[in-house]
């Protein structure tokens, strides 16, 4: 889990040959798979257990896209957690919405909302990161 500082420091998190992807980047992935709910049940990952994956899902899960998504955490800016059930899976994106916050995805876990999700949210805050090949 980084904050958005580390997703943006000039000496790099993602590996040679690779980059966090921008909000943009995370639009075209979206589309392509199909829009916000066809997308979320083409990433996740088809494990349906409690301890290894979506517990609670309505959807098909296919994970035709490859990514695996997998349920994870949210670190809040003052050391606390939130998901640590196997809930929502958040990934920061390298675009800054203003001074203080930054786009993040969400990939949420219940009935009432299977897709994917754009916010904003603290800069300070902990999320995954997914690397793109450039």
């Amino acid at each position: 889990m980084y904050n958005w500082y580390a997703v943006n420091d000039k000496r790099g998190l993602a590996p040679n040959g690779f980059h966090i992807p921008s909000d943009k980047e995370w639009q075209i992935l979206i589309d392509y798979l199909g829009g916000e709910t066809d997308a979320a049940e083409k990433m996740k990952k088809t494990s349906y257990s409690v301890a290894h994956g979506w517990f609670f899902n309505s959807g098909k899960l296919t994970n035709i896209s490859g990514f695996s998504g997998d349920y994870g955490f949210e670190r809040y800016p003052d050391g606390t957690f939130m998901s640590l059930s196997g809930g929502d899976s958040y990934w920061w994106s390298s675009t800054e919405n203003n001074s203080n916050n930054a786009w993040i995805r969400s990939i949420s876990y219940n009935i009432w909302n299977n897709g994917i999700d754009r916010y904003d949210s603290d800069k300070k805050c902990g999320y995954s990161v997914r690397c793109i090949k450039d």
